[in-house]
């Protein structure tokens, strides 16, 4: 089921009455519907093939990588510039990554010379997903590994985003801002 055929059967079943609808397909719905105001105690049921999300629909793709030699100061000025967290960390492959927590903890709090190869505060391996990978599955991983971020990894395996906690929350936030201007487009209605 497509999302605009989607949108508009639940506009239009909120104010119809179905009788023995069969959920095969939204328009097999709206067929066995009355046009008539429901009443509070008649439920409506409707089946929907829904793809889950991707990664790749969420993921930040603006990143920026450096080599093991940088200096932890420029990755700390190209967090800025970018407005990032976190960089992958490539020699040939990725081999790690520096966040803006290893920085703070690993170098800062240790006195360590912010002219330091980035190699010698970097978290080395990386924890990540692929871009085809389905969202939850992603945000349950990060929860399971209590990490607010992962590297995202194309078929080939190279590095093609990074997945945030925060890219997550604003495709749920934009999921429920368009179920509840639904709702209250419909509620407006009825009163």
């Amino acid at each position: 089921m497509s999302y605009d055929k989607s949108i508009w059967a639940l506009r239009h079943l909120t104010k119809s009455t179905c009788i023995g609808a069969s959920a095969s397909s939204p328009d097999a719905i709206l067929l066995a519907c009355q046009r008539e105001q429901p009443s509070r105690s008649e439920v409506v049921s409707v089946e929907q093939e829904e793809k889950p999300m991707k990664v790749r629909e969420a993921m930040t793709t603006k990143i920026v990588t450096v080599d093991p030699g940088a200096q932890i100061r420029r990755v700390a000025q190209l967090m800025s510039e970018v407005d990032t967290g976190i960089i992958p960390i490539i020699d040939g492959d990725a081999i790690g990554v520096v966040t803006d927590r290893d920085i703070v903890i690993r170098a800062v709090a240790e006195g360590i010379s912010c002219d330091q190869p980035v190699s010698s505060i970097m978290t080395s391996g990386i924890e990540g997903c692929l871009e085809e990978d389905d969202l939850l599955e992603a945000a349950a991983r990060m929860s399971e590994l209590q990490m607010r971020r992962l590297v995202v990894f194309d078929a080939a395996g190279a590095v093609s985003g990074i997945l945030s906690l925060g890219d997550i929350a604003v495709r749920q936030e934009e999921m429920a801002g368009v179920a509840l201007e639904e709702i209250s487009d419909d509620t407006q209605r009825r009163d």
